[in-house]
């Protein structure tokens, strides 16, 4: 689980992880990951996770003011996985839905809200 609200205006940076028993397949408990932050507050954002790059991309969301059109990308396969900034969206969106086509590795956003 990446990011979220606590309540009005009080969004989070955490990143929350929960292993998967794949003899039972069940989810273990989530845990707020000491190392793995994002840079910026957000909730109500798009996230997809490309396989092939073992990357998981945070597009857009609300920051608790505004929408946000910030993109964030963590590499999971190295030993301390960190979040970077990349290029922004051109347009601010929220309560979108992202998804990854890896054959092409683009990423199509539909719907979605910018507060206009």
């Amino acid at each position: 689980m990446v990011g979220g609200c606590k309540g009005p205006k009080d969004h989070l940076t955490d990143v929350q992880i929960a292993l998967i028993d794949q003899s039972t397949k069940t989810i273990g408990e989530f845990k707020v990951s000491d190392s793995i932050r994002l840079n910026k507050e957000r909730s109500c954002h798009m996230s997809v996770y490309s396989e092939k790059q073992n990357k998981l991309y945070v597009l857009g969301g609300f920051d608790g003011w505004e929408c946000l059109k910030e993109v964030e990308v963590v590499d999971l396969s190295v030993d301390t996985p960190k979040f970077e900034a990349i290029p922004d969206m051109e347009s601010r969106v929220k309560n979108g839905v992202a998804i990854l086509n890896e054959s092409d590795q683009c990423i199509y956003i539909i719907g979605g809200w910018d507060e206009k």
